[in-house]
C-alpha cells in the first residue's frame, strides 16, 4: 500500500523473482480505504528501520492484523511481542516468522484477536480523557500557586 522512491526497484525485483502473481502494488490509497486493504492480508510486515511515527502499525492493528516488524525499542509501546505482533532482530529471522504466521493458525488468530484490543489506548475517547486529565491537573497546579 502506498508509493515511494523504492517503488520501481521493488517492481523490478518482483519481476526478476517471477512472483508478479503473488504481489500487488496498489499505489496511493485514500486514507478512508486503507483499513480495507489491510484486512485482505494475513499479516502486516514492515521491515523499515526509519519509521518514526508508527501510524502504519496502529492502522494494521486496528484492522486486526498480526504485525511483524524489525525490532526497535521505540516500538515496545505499540507491539507486545507474541501478544499482538512479532519482532525480527535480523533478516534471517523474518522468513521464519512469516512461516509461523502462515503455518500456525492458533498463533495467527491469537495475534489478530489481541491486535484491536491493544490499540484501545489510541482511541479518541482515551485521548480525550487523557487530555482532560492533563488540563485539570494544570488548572489545579495553577490554582495552588
Amino acid at each position: 500500500i502506498g508509493d515511494g522512491p523504492a517503488m520501481s526497484e521493488l517492481k523490478d525485483r518482483v519481476k526478476r523473482l517471477k512472483i508478479e502473481d503473488k504481489v500487488i502494488f496498489t499505489g496511493f490509497i485514500k486514507w478512508t480505504e486503507v483499513g480495507l486493504y489491510y484486512q485482505l492480508g494475513d499479516a502486516f510486515l514492515n521491515a523499515s528501520v526509519t519509521e518514526t511515527q508508527g501510524l502504519t502499525y496502529i492502522e494494521a492493528l486496528a484492522a486486526s492484523m498480526p504485525v511483524i516488524v524489525k525490532y526497535d525499542a521505540c516500538l515496545l509501546e505499540v507491539i507486545d511481542e507474541f501478544n499482538n505482533g512479532l519482532f525480527f532482530r535480523d533478516n534471517k529471522e523474518l522468513p521464519l516468522l512469516l512461516r509461523q504466521i502462515y503455518e500456525l493458525p492458533e498463533l495467527r488468530n491469537k495475534l489478530k484477536k489481541n491486535a484491536t484490543k491493544s490499540i484501545e489506548k489510541y482511541s479518541q475517547e482515551c485521548y480525550a480523557s487523557s487530555a482532560l486529565k492533563a488540563y485539570e491537573k494544570e488548572i489545579q497546579m495553577k490554582k495552588a500557586s
